[in-house]
């Protein structure tokens, strides 16, 4: 969390970003290179790469320090750069394939551009990962092996070495608390998801 607890507020972290202070950009970091790098993963399919191009945004931001009036606009220019370098990147390599482009079609609004969903989804995963923090120590194992390691019921019971009932009390206790903290999402984005979980967890 950048701001309540180093920084009182965001007027003075803005402040100790423009000194490029370390810390500043430490915490920076802390909050939203995760998702940054699931929404760069989701558009160029390669782990590594997302890493390097992340990185490389996050190094602009600190060089450009002073440009940046909030923590609202950092987070902007983090993603519409890691955006683009993206697809510069999928441009010189011409390795985006056909499932993504139509999934990106798929999803695209009538803007015309999809990119919305993949920086929702993102935050998405990174609040879900916040969220899940929060769960007894028994429900975030359970249900991180269930989500994120998509592992079968009886195959979670053998590597926590409790009984397949109790991988199914512990999931379902996870998932009505998990509900109540998701953000809202579009309707179409909400169907979407629903589908991916209901799928990994029943």
């Amino acid at each position: 969390m950048i701001i309540g607890g180093y920084y009182k507020d965001e007027l003075e972290f803005i402040h100790a970003f423009h000194l490029k202070e370390e810390r500043s950009f430490n915490l920076l970091f802390d909050e939203f290179y995760s998702e940054i790098v699931y929404f760069s993963y989701k558009l160029t399919n390669n782990e590594a790469v997302a890493e390097e191009i992340v990185a490389d945004s996050f190094m602009k931001v600190f060089n450009r320090s002073t440009a940046f009036p909030s923590i609202a606009n950092i987070k902007s220019f983090l993603y519409i750069t890691s955006r683009n370098a993206c697809f510069d990147y999928l441009s010189r390599e011409k390795t985006r394939s056909r499932n993504n482009y139509e999934f990106l079609y798929f999803m695209e609004e009538e803007d015309g551009s999809p990119l919305d969903f993949e920086r929702m989804n993102a935050e998405l995963i990174a609040t879900l990962h916040k969220e899940i923090k929060k769960l007894p120590p028994l429900s975030q194992k359970v249900i991180t092996l269930r989500v994120f390691e998509q592992l079968e019921p009886n195959k979670v019971a053998e590597v926590l070495g409790i009984s397949y009932q109790t991988v199914k009390n512990q999931t379902w206790i996870a998932t009505n608390r998990l509900k109540n903290s998701l953000p809202l999402l579009k309707k179409h984005v909400a169907e979407f998801v629903l589908a991916i979980v209901s799928s990994v967890l029943f």
